[in-house]
Formats: C-alpha cells, sequence, structure tokens
C-alpha cells in the first residue's frame, strides 16, 4: 500500500497494510488507532482525519490526491532556458510543470524529487551518461578537427570548428575587457557564481548590452544594430545573427540537442544527462546563467546571445531538462540575464 500525497495526522497509532506499505510523504492523523483492511481502496481526497477507527487498504491501497507537505515538491524552473520558444516569458517566478519551464530554476541545488518525474530524464542503465568536467578542454570531440584563433586583446587562444560553411568558436568567450573600446564587459560581465574556476572552464556570462557592446542594447531599450556585429568578439568575429543562431537550432531540430552538446560536463548530483554526440565539434558546456542576482542551472542549461533587433533580450538556449530542449527565445524582458558568448567568423 502506498499513499503518494495524503496528509495524514496521527495523535496516537496508525497500522499501515500487511504487507509492502510504504508511505512517500504523509503524516498520518488519528486519535485512536487506523486498521487496514480491504483491497485495493483508495482515498482520492487526502486529509484523513478520524476519532474513531480508519479503514485502509491490505493491498494497493493509495491516496493520491490530498495535502502534500514537502518542500521538494516545488517545482524547479528556468523561465530564461527552458520555456517555450512560442510564447514570450514576462515573468521571474512562474511555477513549472513536468517540462521544467518557469523561471525559477535553481541549478546544483535542485532537489532529485524536482526532477525525478521529468520525462527528459534518460537514467537507463543502456545510455551513456555525461561525466563532470573538471579542467579546460575535456569537453572536445577527439574525432574532430578543430582550428585556434587568438585575441589579440588578451592573449587568449580559443578552438574553432567549421560547421555547414561558417567557422564557429567551439568555446565560450572569456573576455573581461579592457579600459578603451570594451569598457561594458568590465562592467557588465562575470564568472558563474562570482567563481573565477567556471570563466576558466565555461567562459564568462554577459548582459546584453556587453555582449553587444552598445549601450543601445541595454535592459528593456530597443536594440537594432547591424549584422554582422562585433559586439564583445574579437577584430574580424561577429555576435551570431538570428540567421547563424537559427541555423544552428535546426540543426538539433534535425535530428537531436545531442548533436550540439559536449560529451561530458552535462548533469549533476541529481540528476543524470545522457553524454552529448559533439557531431559538429560545437562541444556546448552548460555554463548556465544569471538572472536578476541569481545565478541558474549550471550543468544543465547552454546559453548563446544572438544579435536580433527588438527591445526583447534574444538568445539560443540548450536545456537538457526541457521537452523543447533546444530553442531560439522570442524575448525575455522581466529581468537582466547574463549568459555566454559565442562568436562566428566574418565571411
Amino acid at each position: 500500500a502506498s499513499s503518494s500525497s495524503g496528509k495524514a495526522d496521527s495523535s496516537s497509532s496508525a497500522a499501515s497494510s500487511s504487507s509492502g506499505a510504504s508511505s512517500s510523504s504523509g503524516k498520518a492523523d488519528s486519535s485512536s488507532s487506523a486498521a487496514s483492511s480491504s483491497s485495493g481502496a483508495s482515498s482520492s481526497s487526502g486529509k484523513v482525519d478520524s476519532s474513531s477507527s480508519a479503514a485502509s487498504s491490505s493491498s494497493g491501497a493509495s491516496s493520491s490526491s490530498g495535502k502534500a507537505d514537502s518542500s521538494s515538491s516545488a517545482a524547479s524552473s528556468s523561465s530564461v532556458a527552458s520555456s517555450s520558444s512560442d510564447g514570450k516569458c514576462s515573468s521571474s517566478s512562474e511555477a513549472s510543470s513536468s517540462s521544467l519551464s518557469s523561471s525559477s530554476l535553481s541549478s546544483s541545488s535542485v532537489s532529485s524529487s524536482s526532477y525525478s518525474s521529468s520525462s527528459s530524464v534518460q537514467s537507463s542503465s543502456s545510455v551513456n551518461i555525461s561525466t563532470p568536467i573538471t579542467k579546460k578542454g575535456e569537453q572536445f570531440n577527439p574525432d574532430i578537427e578543430y582550428g585556434t584563433m587568438t585575441d589579440s586583446r588578451d592573449g587568449k587562444t580559443y578552438k574553432t570548428v567549421v560547421v555547414k560553411g561558417r567557422t564557429w568558436m567551439a568555446e565560450n568567450l572569456n573576455f573581461t575587457g579592457n579600459n578603451e573600446d570594451f569598457t561594458l564587459q568590465k562592467e557588465y560581465s562575470l564568472c558563474y557564481g562570482n567563481d573565477d574556476n567556471n570563466c576558466e572552464l565555461y567562459g564568462r556570462l554577459y548582459s546584453r548590452e556587453a555582449a553587444m557592446n552598445s549601450t543601445e542594447c541595454g535592459y528593456n531599450t530597443y536594440c537594432n544594430l547591424a549584422d554582422p556585429l562585433q559586439g564583445a568578439c574579437p577584430a574580424g568575429w561577429h555576435i551570431p545573427s538570428k540567421e547563424e543562431a537559427t541555423e544552428l537550432n535546426d540543426l538539433a531540430l534535425s535530428s537531436s540537442y545531442q548533436d550540439l552538446i559536449s560529451a561530458k560536463g552535462w548533469g549533476n548530483d541529481t540528476l543524470a544527462i545522457p553524454a552529448g554526440n559533439d557531431t559538429y565539434g560545437l562541444s556546448f558546456l552548460p555554463a548556465g546563467y544569471k538572472i536578476a542576482s541569481n545565478f541558474k542551472n549550471i550543468d544543465l542549461n547552454a546559453f548563446m546571445w544572438a544579435n536580433i533587433p527588438g527591445d526583447s533580450q534574444r538568445y539560443l538556449v540548450i536545456n537538457a531538462t526541457a521537452e523543447n530542449k533546444t530553442f531560439l527565445h522570442n524575448g525575455y524582458d522581466a529581468n537582466v540575464i547574463y549568459g555566454s558568448i559565442r562568436c562566428v567568423k566574418d565571411e
């Protein structure tokens, strides 16, 4: 017998079923005694409060819709990275369903009960599960022939890869800005959790104005800058246009989001994520993002700014926990977002 969510109160003794009885969340509440009986009985309205005797089942009885008293039953969210691409997100605190598509998804501290019922989770022993990344470079596909580029502004070197005739950075930008032409990056970029090691592994997170390198693209302002837009990218490289971001999204839609992500680095102690195929060598890592003052979804979400005109923040999302795992967001306005940058080489 099992009680899946009903709240029961008991001040004396409660006898459960004679075989295999289990209670997943309930407190029993009875002022005398509750004896088990019958077979297959079910209670669908939850709160049991008896002053004499309450009959439960001896096999298969269940209480299915009572009052749950569990702080871990609140679904995690990700309005930034897992809301549907066909709607504009306007709130950072919507509750999420099993597709995990609201705006408060916490990252590595997510409770296992919030995710264990997600239809996105694959944990079969036949699935190759992604393992943690511990140092820079572990994310790359050894079967891909990568190029390299060096950012002359700070001397950092990045791997590159050609996908559908375009040369992409195969890792996220980690440029802190300077006192000359890139002051916005000094003020409006940071490391996830303010931990420098995360910048080394995942790259920096940038606000839209820092990504586009223009105050015209600040929060809740209309941004309309011509392509190709260098933005925060090195000379000769640019922020992905809508067309270029859509091309990556289409690659995932034509096969699987796993073709875009690295084999290592995805998932955490409470949620196993299948290892990526990294078919094209883009090696996307789940760098997470910052929304308002909260860091969210490292290990679970990848994020890429795109230069798309409008007053809303627009970006490509890869969310391993959502039903729509890869999509180009229609626009988010509720709070300032900090996300990753991938640059594309000018033609």
